[in-house]
């Protein structure tokens, strides 16, 4: 039997947390939603026209940048009590 060895490589993980808040469809009240967007810096996350990797500023700026452009579907807000009622 021969002997293999497996290799973990853990890469950095960018985070940029998002809140948005908006009205409730059914009841009107205020509801925050909340999203965590994530890439890691590696080898294998390259610019748009993959001719290289991304630099780790590269990739902070990418996250931030969908960070700030997500923008949840109406309905998202919807509370929990609100869509059992709704069914």
């Amino acid at each position: 039997m021969r002997g293999y060895t497996t290799v973990t490589i853990t890469y950095e993980q960018v985070r940029e947390p998002a809140t948005r808040t908006g009205p409730c469809p059914g009841c009107g009240r205020k509801t925050r939603r909340n999203r965590t967007f994530t890439e890691t810096i590696n080898p294998f996350n390259k610019i748009a026209d993959k001719s290289r990797p991304k630099t780790p500023a590269e990739v902070r700026a990418s996250v931030r940048a969908k960070a700030q452009a997500w923008q949840p579907d109406p309905e998202v807000f919807r509370h929990d009590a609100c869509r059992a009622v709704t069914r």
